[in-house]
């Protein structure tokens, strides 16, 4: 995976994200702040949606990438 700068840990690579459940309580309920993950309590549930699909996406396309 290809390096992301920030504060947040690059989830691309997170099974986390393919759980709805799971990815709403780490992001908006901080249930990985052990792990440098932030909380985000004020998405929207339509927010967070789009998020996991973002990432989900940069996931596949980063996977791409690598085997072009």
């Amino acid at each position: 995976m290809g390096t992301i700068r920030g504060i947040a840990p690059d989830l691309r690579g997170s099974p986390l994200v393919l759980n709805q459940e799971v990815f709403v309580q780490a992001v908006r309920g901080a249930s990985r702040v052990v792990r440098a993950m932030p909380s985000h309590k004020d998405l929207s549930d339509t927010d967070l949606e789009a998020l996991q699909h973002f990432i989900r996406q940069a996931a596949r396309s980063t996977i791409q990438d690598n085997t072009d």
